[in-house]
C-alpha cells in the first residue's frame, strides 16, 4: 500500500470511530443511500447494539456495518456518483464517504462504478491488500472465507497494493490475484463475455444508470452532492408548468409524498423519512413538491438537504405532517378540502398521521386525515399542540410559519436510542439478530485480517500456480432485476442519447380525477406499467406476491379506460407559487453502458390547459453524454423484493390511532387525488421496493427556484 493511502486511511479510520457520538454543528455528515435491495440486506452503526433489516432509501453513514444474506443483492448509492454493489454472504464497512470513500472488504463479492464525473478517491481494503479504483471505471473484487483477493477489471483501471508493496495496476479487461501476505500478481486478460448471474445484474445497473442521464432537462443541474438523481427519468417523467421544469412520477397510481414509507430517527440526523418507492429519495430529501391541476402532484429540485420538507405536528396523541412548499406552507392539493389547526390551512389529502405509539411501526400505520379525527385534534386546547422538529439542525428544517398564539412551542420528540430499519419484517422466520449471527459464525475468523503465511522475502502470488486461493468466488442470487423491470414497465426506458421529454402543460391528454368535498374518491397507490401482466416471486419480506399491473399508456377518448377526467376546483384553495429558475449551461460528460435499442417517448397531449403567469426559464445548451458500451453476456431475469404493506389494530382515538366516528380502521388503502387514478382499478398501499439508480451525468438543477424568503439555497 502507498505510504500516503496508508497514512490517510488510518487517519479516516481513527475519526470514523467518533462518527456515531460527534456530530458536525452546521451541517450534516456525509452519507450515501440504499439504492437497490432485494430483501437481504442488514445493517448496523458503530454505537449500536443491534442488527437491522435495511431497505430502499435507508440511509448508509460511516461507521456502518453491512451484511448481504444468503442470495440476497444489493447496492449503495455514494455522492459524487458512486456505486457500491453487494452480492449474497459479503460483508463490508463503510469507513469514510465522499469526496474519497474508504470501504473496507471483509468477504464476499462486491462491484464498484464510478462514473465520469466521480471526484476525489476511492480506496477498497481487503485482508490481503487495497485496491484503489479510478474514477470512470467498474471494478469486481472476490473475497474468499480465507481473504485471498481477485480484482477483475471490466472497465477503466484499479490498483492493487499489498501491504509489502509490490503495485500492480490493472486495466480494462484484465485481472489480479492475491493471497494474504503474497504479492499481487501480474495483471492477466480475461474474457469478459464469461459472466455469473452477478456481472450480469452489474452490467444492467450500469445500463440503468446511463439511461438516467439522458433524459434530464437540460435547465436541470444537479448538485454533484446530490443521491437520488438517477431513478427519476426511469419512474416518472419531467414536464413544463409555467415554463418551468418539474418531475412527476408515472408509475404510481394515487402517489402522495410521505405517506407511503416510514420514519428512522438517527440521532446525528433526526427522524428521517424513509419512503418505499426508489425515485422519492431525492423527491424527499432534496426540493419541494406542489400539487397542479393537470399533473396532480410534481416536484422541482433544490440543493439543500432535510431529513424531511414536512410541517410536521405533534397533536395530542398524534403525529402529523404534510410537504411544504418553498415558502413553508403546507401544500394545497387541488380541488380538496381544507382545515385549520395551529394558525395555517392543511390540505385533507397531503396530511399523514400516525398515534404516538405507532410512529415507527411502518407503513401500515400511517393514515391520511379524516373527518371525526380532524374534528377531534382541532377541539385540543393550544396547551396540546406542539411543533414537531423532525430535523437535528434548524437550517435543515422548515420554518413553518405556526401562529404561536395557538401552539405551545416547539420539541424535537427524540427516542433515547437510534431507530433504523425496517419495522418490523413480514415474513421472515429470522430475525435481523439471528441472521447476522449466521452469516459470522459461517465467516470462520472474527478478525479482518486473515492468516498470512511466515515470509521474510514475500513472493507474488502468480507463483503458487494452481495453488493460490484467490480466484472468483460462486455467487447464488435468487432475485433478478428482469423481472421487476418488466413488471414495473421500466424496462421500457430509452435506450440512446435524446433531448428531455417536457411535455407542456398546453399538451395534456387528460386531468387527474375530479374530487367532491373532503373524501377523495379512489384507492390508495398502485403501480403502472406498459408490459403483459406478469406475476413474480413472493416478497421476501411478505407473502404478497408481484399483482397483476396495470398499463400506463393513456386510453382513447371513449374507451372508459384509464381516461382522466377534468379536476373541479373549489374556492380558496391557495396554491404555491413557481420558484424561479436558473439555468446554468453544462455539458454531460460520457457515460458508459450497454447499448440498447432506441424506443420512442410517449407523447401526451391535449388543450385547453389553464396555466397561471411565471417567469421565463432560458435553456442553455448542452452536449449528450456518449456512452460506452459494456458486454451483455446472459440476460438472466433478475426478481424483485415487495415492501410490506400491514393492517394497524383498530385503536381508540384517546389511545391509538384507529377507533373512531368518521376514521377508517383500514391501513393504508387510503382516498386521494391522483394524477392516474382510474376507473375499474383498485389496489392498496406500496407493496414493493424498486431497484434504483441511474447513470452519471453532470447535471445541476436550479429547478427548484430561489425561494422570496426562507430556505438556504446551499449548504
Amino acid at each position: 500500500m502507498r505510504p500516503k493511502i496508508l497514512s490517510w486511511a488510518l487517519s479516516i479510520t481513527a475519526l470514523v470511530l467518533l462518527a456515531g457520538s460527534v456530530t458536525a454543528q452546521n451541517s450534516y455528515l456525509e452519507h450515501g443511500r440504499i439504492s437497490f435491495d432485494t430483501g437481504g440486506l442488514l445493517v448496523k452503526g458503530p454505537q449500536e447494539t443491534e442488527w437491522a433489516a435495511a431497505a430502499v432509501n435507508a440511509l448508509v453513514v460511516p461507521g456502518d456495518t453491512l451484511w448481504v444474506d444468503e442470495e440476497g443483492s444489493a447496492e449503495v448509492e455514494l455522492a459524487g456518483a458512486n456505486f457500491l454493489r453487494l452480492a449474497d454472504r459479503s460483508k463490508a464497512e463503510v469507513i469514510a464517504l465522499p469526496p474519497d470513500v474508504f470501504i473496507r472488504g471483509w468477504i464476499g463479492s462486491f462491484y464498484i462504478q464510478r462514473l465520469t464525473r466521480s471526484e476525489g478517491t476511492y480506496v477498497f481494503a481487503t485482508p490481503a491488500g487495497t485496491v484503489e479504483i479510478a474514477s470512470d471505471s467498474m471494478v469486481r473484487l472476490d473475497i474468499n472465507e480465507q481473504g485471498a483477493l481477485t480484482v477483475s477489471v471490466r472497465w477503466g483501471r484499479a490498483v492493487v497494493n499489498s501491504d509489502q508493496g509490490g503495485e500492480v495496476t490493472a486495466m480494462e479487461g484484465t485481472r489480479v490475484w492475491m493471497d494474504p501476505g503474497y504479492l499481487p500478481s501480474d495483471a492477466t486478460p480475461f474474457n469478459k463475455a464469461e459472466a455469473d448471474a452477478f456481472d450480469t445484474w452489474s452490467n444492467d445497473r450500469a445500463r440503468l444508470l446511463a439511461q438516467g442521464a439522458q433524459t434530464t432537462p437540460k435547465e436541470v443541474v444537479v448538485q454533484n452532492s446530490t443521491v437520488g438523481v438517477y431513478d427519476l427519468p426511469r419512474y416518472g417523467e419531467w414536464v413544463y408548468i409555467d415554463h418551468q421544469p418539474y418531475w412527476r412520477p408515472t408509475v404510481v397510481v394515487n402517489y402522495v409524498p410521505y405517506r407511503y414509507g416510514y420514519w428512522n430517527y438517527m440521532p446525528a440526523y433526526g427522524h428521517v423519512w424513509i419512503d418505499e418507492y426508489p425515485f422519492a429519495y431525492v423527491t424527499s430529501h432534496y426540493g419541494r413538491w406542489r400539487h397542479t391541476t393537470s399533473y396532480g402532484w410534481v416536484w422541482s429540485y433544490d440543493p439543500v438537504w432535510s431529513p424531511a420538507w414536512v410541517a410536521s405536528m405533534r397533536v395530542g396523541e398524534y403525529y402529523m405532517w404534510s410537504p411544504v412548499d418553498y415558502y413553508h406552507r403546507p401544500v394545497m392539493v387541488v380541488g380538496g378540502g381544507t382545515f385549520g389547526l395551529a394558525g395555517l390551512t392543511f390540505s385533507w389529502f397531503g396530511c399523514s398521521y400516525s398515534h404516538s405509539n405507532y410512529l415507527y411501526a411502518g407503513p401500515g400505520y400511517i393514515l391520511r386525515p379524516e373527518r371525526g379525527w380532524i374534528d377531534t385534534i382541532r377541539a385540543l386546547p393550544p396547551r396540546d399542540v406542539y411543533a414537531w422538529n423532525v430535523a437535528r439542525h434548524a437550517h435543515h428544517r422548515p420554518l413553518v410559519p405556526f401562529d404561536s398564539r395557538r401552539i405551545a412551542g416547539a420539541r424535537d420528540y427524540n427516542p433515547p436510542r437510534s431507530i433504523r430499519g425496517i419495522p418490523g419484517e413480514l415474513g421472515r422466520s429470522f430475525s435481523p439478530m439471528d441472521r447476522a449471527r449466521r452469516l459470522e459464525g459461517a465467516l470462520g475468523r472474527n478478525t479482518f485480517a486473515a492468516a498470512r503465511p511466515e515470509m521474510k522475502n514475500p513472493v507474488r502470488t502468480a507463483a503458487l500456480g494452481a495453488q493460490r486461493a484467490a480466484n472468483t468466488r460462486p455467487v447464488h442470487l435468487n432475485r433478478t432485476e428482469q423481472m421487476y423491470l418488466r413488471a414495473t414497465g421500466a424496462d421500457r426506458a430509452p435506450s440512446g442519447p435524446r433531448t428531455a421529454s417536457l411535455v407542456p402543460e398546453s399538451q395534456r391528454l387528460g386531468r387527474t380525477p375530479g374530487l367532491s368535498g373532503p373524501a377523495a374518491p379512489g384507492p390508495g397507490p398502485s403501480i403502472r406499467s406498459g408490459a403483459a401482466p406478469v406475476t413474480g416471486p413472493a416478497s421476501p419480506r411478505t407473502n404478497i406476491a408481484v399483482r397483476d399491473m396495470e398499463s400506463s399508456a393513456p386510453a382513447p377518448p371513449g374507451s372508459g379506460q384509464f381516461q382522466r377526467t377534468p379536476m373541479r376546483q373549489e374556492g380558496g384553495i391557495r396554491t404555491a407559487p413557481s420558484p424561479s429558475v436558473r439555468q446554468p449551461s453544462t455539458s454531460a460528460p460520457s457515460v458508459r453502458s450497454t447499448p440498447q435499442p432506441s424506443t420512442q417517448p410517449r407523447s401526451i397531449s391535449t388543450p385547453g390547459v389553464r396555466t397561471a403567469p411565471s417567469p421565463s426559464v432560458r435553456q442553455p445548451a448542452t452536449s449528450t453524454p456518449s456512452l460506452r458500451s459494456t458486454p451483455q453476456p446472459s440476460t438472466q431475469p433478475r426478481s424483485i423484493s415487495t415492501p410490506s404493506v400491514r393492517t394497524a389494530p383498530s385503536p381508540n382515538l384517546q389511545q391509538s390511532p384507529r377507533s373512531t366516528s368518521g376514521l377508517s380502521s383500514r391501513a393504508p388503502n387510503i382516498s386521494m387525488p391522483s394524477p392516474r387514478s382510474s376507473s375499474g382499478l383498485s389496489s392498496r398501499a406500496p407493496s414493493m421496493s424498486m431497484p434504483s439508480p441511474r447513470g452519471g451525468s453532470g447535471m445541476s438543477v436550479r429547478g427548484g427556484g430561489m425561494p422570496p424568503m426562507g430556505g438556504r439555497r446551499g449548504r
